[in-house]
């Protein structure tokens, strides 16, 4: 067959990037969706003029509102930065002393709304404008926050629905005194926007990924004055926006994507089934579904071409049949000389920390005691030759973070990589487990790999008095 990735960028591999096959749909992290032909011929043709700025925000704005039937639309950067960009209109307006004074600080702070039960996990946009946060989760106390004149609401379109706090209770509660934002990023619009329809005042769309749009592209829509602000706000102007530029070029595309879209009855043959064939060659592969259970291997076949599909088949058989044999490696391994207390090291820039791992007596190893982050964390754990593997999770109000302790075992000790990263449930994936990169870690080992199990509480007691190490 034809190696699918023939096709790829020859810039990506001079820089050493080698491309993949996107199993994982419209992910940011993975390259969001692919560009058809008619956005690439409209963000080229742009790339070759010069225009007003303000001139074509404004053209690209009421052409596009006119698509999802709003008072008003802003093509802006990304998702992140029109929930920004929409706190900072809800704040500011577009009056420059109060845009001067943005990022808000001290007592003039203001006070965002966020139901409970659909808090996520880019809610740092939110603050971003000089803003907290407070997370009512019922009438109640939405009420009582409201005594405290919030300057927006913003809710998620993948749960709002099915919240008590839903857009139009929400509508209902605050008599519309209090704007609606709806983070939609990973929906699709549509005509006329039904989020609007029933009450929100914003609400802000991914063209980068179903919609096929430029990855850094998205549509901020709803009422004019609210728009207009975001749009002062924005860049290219002076001040706080400025940081959310985004180029002529993305902005063509943006509005050749939204045509399309709604041209070919917005994307209803997006979730067809591409059915898996077996064959023989491999390239790289990658399947990272966050919606997936844990016993489940899922494919998004979103971004996959025809002749793609024939290499995601035999690239997962070959990857499960790799699994099996690791684990019937693993089960014969002798790990009797690692047991015991070791303490360990994460060289984190300016920042290093401390902590030990406990490891068990026994023919093979799945887990260790790891404190780590003021907690106690039984982790998975592994050990083929000298390799050793650690995994563990702590929780941290909605989030949690992960720690993967990749470590060579030597007769001095232990030294590695460690990878961190964190994410909200919605979000868990190996992406984000991964997002923050790596450090350097060791391990010394505390004393004989034979002592009792008591001594080694003791110790842990003996070094600090609340039986916690200090991290």
């Amino acid at each position: 067959m034809t190696y699918p990735l023939d096709r790829g960028s020859p810039i990506l591999r001079r820089i050493g990037v080698e491309p993949i096959i996107n199993c994982t749909g419209v992910r940011a992290i993975n390259g969001n969706s692919r560009l058809t032909d008619s956005v690439r011929t409209a963000m080229d043709e742009a790339s070759r003029v010069f225009v007003n700025r303000d001139e074509l925000q404004r053209a690209a704005g009421r052409y596009t509102a006119e698509m999802v039937a709003a008072e008003g639309a802003l093509i802006t950067s990304d998702s992140a930065a029109s929930l920004t960009l929409a706190v900072a209109a809800c704040v500011a307006g577009n009056d420059p002393r109060r845009i001067l004074k943005l990022p808000l600080s001290g007592p003039d702070r203001r006070l965002v709304l966020v139901p409970a039960d659909q808090r996520f996990s880019y809610e740092h946009s939110l603050r971003l404008a000089g803003c907290d946060i407070a997370f009512p989760r019922d009438e109640r106390e939405l009420l009582y926050q409201l005594g405290k004149k919030p300057c927006l609401i913003c809710a998620l379109a993948r749960r709002s629905e099915d919240s008590s706090l839903s857009i139009r209770r929400l509508k209902a509660l605050t008599r519309g005194q209090i704007p609606i934002l709806v983070d939609a990023a990973g929906f699709c619009p549509d005509r006329p926007d039904p989020r609007l329809a029933i009450g929100a005042d914003l609400v802000a769309y991914s063209l980068g990924k179903f919609v096929g749009g430029p990855a850094a592209s998205e549509l901020l829509a709803g009422r004019r004055d609210l728009v207009e602000a975001a749009s002062a706000i924005a860049a290219p102007h002076q001040g706080f926006g400025r940081g959310f530029k985004i180029g002529k070029e993305q902005i063509a595309g943006a509005v050749a994507a939204l045509e399309e879209w709604f041209r070919d009855s917005c994307g209803a043959d997006l979730h067809t089934m591409l059915e898996l064939r077996l064959l023989k060659r491999t390239p790289r592969i990658m399947i990272d579904d966050p919606r997936r259970l844990p016993y489940e291997l899922s494919v998004d076949p979103v971004c996959l071409r025809d002749d793609e599909t024939d290499a995601v088949a035999i690239g997962v058989l070959e990857e499960l049949k790799g699994a099996v044999l690791q684990t019937r490696v693993q089960e014969i391994h002798e790990v009797n000389s690692l047991e015991g207390l070791w303490r360990y090291r994460i060289d984190y820039p300016m920042h290093p920390r401390e902590g030990t791992i406990i490891i068990p007596k026994g023919p093979m190893l799945s887990e260790a005691t790891v404190y780590i982050d003021g907690q106690e964390v039984t982790a998975k754990a592994t050990i083929d030759h000298n390799n050793l593997q650690i995994f563990c999770e702590t929780a941290h109000d909605s989030w949690t973070i992960y720690y993967h302790f990749d470590g060579t075992v030597t007769p001095n000790g232990i030294h590695g990589r460690v990878t961190g990263g964190m994410s909200r449930l919605e979000h868990d994936s190996s992406a984000f487990r991964e997002q923050f990169g790596t450090a350097p870690w060791t391990a010394s080992r505390e004393h004989s790999p034979y002592e009792p199990a008591s001594v080694i509480g003791a110790m842990c007691v003996a070094d600090n008095p609340l039986g916690r190490p200090a991290i």
